[in-house]
């Protein structure tokens, strides 16, 4: 029995955000909101995983949609009653799509259909909402011509531009994408960050530009493509001598077959949708790990260096050495449950502390325990969080 249905919580997701749709149009007629939550404003992040605390111990993890949000209280949907008091922490993102760990306490839930319930999170500091919600001159409206909001994004709301400072990959890019719109724009987001571009459609069309001689420092491949695969890319790449990082990004949802994947010689799989930074961000890793041989570079948060993060991320990294020790020995002694829940917690802990690379290769391993009961299949997986743990450390002061 899988120790995680993604099958279910996927649609137990989908569920969430269309009933927050209804509430939110229904409230827009009553313009009434949950005790709680007033004074606040209209927040919107899907695909959220919210994380209470037992208090027999013990984390469990639960599918949330955001509703509102307020200097001190966030409103959100979740499958499940959770008792006032509880502690909670979840993953927020700003306009700038920066996460935000967040941590507080349930005030209020109250029941709304079947298992799924609203809940008031009272935050345990204070926050700016607008780092999270774009102010508005007309309520409810954009200016002509403004974007939709992403899937993080407050509904509604338009990102602010930033001044993140420019990615430069200066590398030379194979990228292998059958769909024509996201084919060019990879290619387009891959050309600003000052990469040499061949894009391709299929899996024979990448192995003739690696046979006719062309030097790659990096491989960029879709999973499911019209003529190959990603993995015929990644077997036909490694027979014909590349030597680089091979990075996959897909909107795969089958277990069975991302745990192959896993377990070949890729450097990361980045899951759809993505933002442009984090796949800008995965192929800087994979090239930095590729460029400095033995001595690899270590890993930090990508939430801010603000004192109160980095005593918070500081505190994570001090326990990632523990966690690796955790799991080696529950992995040693072949106990699959206590892997599970190892492999949850480490997950959930990097996503919260901004280790995207850390959160997909516990993710990978996960996906293999959950579906191969021979542990020795999950080795490359498993070696490889553990190269990257031991890469994972805290911003200097200086830095």
């Amino acid at each position: 029995m899988p120790m995680i249905d993604q099958s279910r919580e996927k649609l137990a997701s989908s569920r969430l955000e269309a009933l927050t749709d209804q509430l939110d149009a229904r409230e827009d007629k009553s313009r009434s909101r949950i005790d709680g939550a007033k004074s606040s404003v209209r927040y919107r992040s899907k695909g959220l995983s919210l994380m209470a605390l037992h208090p027999g111990g013990g984390i469990a993890r639960f599918p949330a949609a955001t509703r509102h949000l307020s200097s001190s209280t966030l409103s959100l949907l979740t499958t499940c009653f959770l008792h006032n008091r509880t502690a909670c922490s979840l993953v927020l993102r700003e306009l700038s799509g920066a996460p935000v760990p967040m941590r507080g306490e349930v005030s209020a839930c109250r029941h709304v259909q079947h298992s799924i319930h609203e809940v008031v999170l009272k935050l345990d500091e204070e926050i700016d909402t607008s780092v999270f919600v774009a102010v508005c001159t007309d309520a409810g409206t954009r200016g002509a011509g403004a974007p939709d909001a992403d899937a993080h994004s407050p509904s509604g709301a338009q990102a602010p531009r930033t001044t993140a400072p420019e990615t430069r990959l200066q590398a030379r890019v194979l990228l292998v994408e059958d769909n024509e719109a996201e084919r060019r724009l990879y290619a387009h987001l891959l050309a600003k960050a000052h990469a040499e571009v061949v894009a391709v459609a299929t899996a024979p069309d990448a192995m003739k530009s690696v046979a006719d001689g062309t030097t790659f420092d990096l491989i960029l491949s879709d999973l499911n493509l019209e003529s190959g695969s990603g993995e015929d890319v990644v077997s036909g790449a490694r027979s014909a001598g590349y030597a680089g990082p091979i990075l996959i990004i897909t909107g795969e949802m089958s277990a069975s077959r991302l745990s192959k994947l896993a377990c070949l010689n890729v450097q990361d799989v980045v899951c759809k949708p993505a933002t442009p930074q984090t796949m800008l961000r995965a192929m800087v890793d994979a090239l930095a790990e590729s460029r400095a041989g033995e001595h690899p570079p270590k890993i930090y948060s990508s939430i801010d260096d603000a004192p109160e993060s980095a005593a918070f991320v500081g505190d994570f990294v001090k326990r990632v050495p523990q966690c690796a020790k955790e799991l080696e020995a529950a992995r040693a002694a072949g106990d699959t449950p206590r892997l599970a829940d190892a492999l949850l917690k480490l997950t959930d802990e990097a996503a919260s502390n901004g280790f995207e690379r850390l959160e997909r290769a516990a993710r990978q391993v996960m996906v293999v325990v959950e579906t191969d009961a021979d542990l020795a299949a999950a080795a490359p997986a498993f070696d490889r969080l553990k190269r990257l743990c031991d890469r994972v450390d805290a911003r200097s002061k200086a830095a």
